[in-house]
């Protein structure tokens, strides 16, 4: 067996470096400070210890006792240790800032408006064209179906507990991740290459039966990509957010969030409907441009 190699030289627990036995005095020798780091004040000195500590923080799940003293240095007064700390737990928690925004963020109303074909948990296709509308005051969540030249077909109101409402929010907040829709699923639209032909025009966001009904002569001097989802939320905090999507195919979590308004609408089918037949899908949407 090998042995165990060791450094020459001794080590300095300021700079976190070897050095030559020479480099220490001997009261240096003894409190593990070489003479470099012996000239700096208490005050240096502690504040190199800590970025030191900071810097060799393990990139693997930490201790409850080395995450609380992290997570202390997070508000340390010597700007240089709270930077480096700030670094460090961005570097080991990736995620924390963007779970700390959703705590506190609260849906009060939220519509969702698609125009795409969504597939369920076995793959069969829908062709969806509809708009969704909950209200968290009213506990009520509405569906709007559109026809394939985008006037309204079909509305209906579902009325729901309060805790339900609530529950089903809080998921499209912490699950879905609504809020952060616009940053993961941003689109470099250049990509994409509709013909003008058959592509939907829209110049209005805001508007939804305009933008989806899309008179292509009119606006197709303004022509943009071809919106297929776009939702808005208003939150209790005073923000309101409206994010849109091209998508041909659907992002998990829009598809998800289509599924999820859906149950409170799906049909009620028998068992012998349900293993006789799939569920027939909507018609009218022979001319969308996929």
């Amino acid at each position: 067996m090998s042995k165990k190699k060791h450094r020459s030289g001794h080590y300095c627990k300021i700079c976190h470096e070897y050095r030559s036995n020479e480099s220490f005095s001997g009261k240096g020798h003894a409190n593990h400070i070489c003479k470099r780091c012996s000239k700096k004040s208490p005050a240096e000195q502690a504040a190199d210890m800590t970025l030191n500590r900071i810097n060799n923080m393990p990139f693997k799940k930490l201790s409850q006792a080395e995450k609380s003293w992290l997570e202390n240095r997070l508000h340390d007064q010597r700007e240089e240790v709270k930077t480096a700390a700030q670094e460090i737990y961005k570097q080991l928690y990736p995620h924390i800032e963007r779970n700390n925004r959703k705590k506190q963020l609260h849906i009060n109303k939220l519509s969702f408006r698609i125009h795409a074909k969504a597939f369920d948990e076995r793959r069969h296709v829908q062709n969806a064209n509809c708009l969704f509308e909950a209200d968290k005051m009213s506990n009520i969540i509405v569906q709007t179906e559109f026809s394939s030249g985008g006037s309204p077909a079909s509305k209906q109101e579902k009325l729901i507990v309060n805790l339900d409402m609530a529950k089903f929010l809080k998921w499209i907040v912490h699950s879905l991740e609504i809020s952060e829709w616009e940053q993961d699923y941003c689109q470099n639209h250049d990509r994409f290459d509709f013909s003008e032909d058959d592509q939907i025009y829209c110049d209005e966001l805001d508007d939804f039966e305009e933008c989806f009904r899309g008179n292509e002569e009119e606006v197709q001097d303004e022509a943009s990509e071809t919106i297929t989802w776009h939702v808005e939320a208003d939150y209790s905090n005073g923000t309101i957010q409206k994010t849109s999507g091209t998508h041909v195919h659907l992002p998990d979590k829009v598809e998800e969030l289509y599924w999820g308004f859906q149950e409170y609408f799906a049909l009620a089918y028998s068992e012998e409907d349900k293993e006789g037949e799939d569920m027939a899908p909507q018609t009218g949407f022979d001319d969308v441009p996929w």
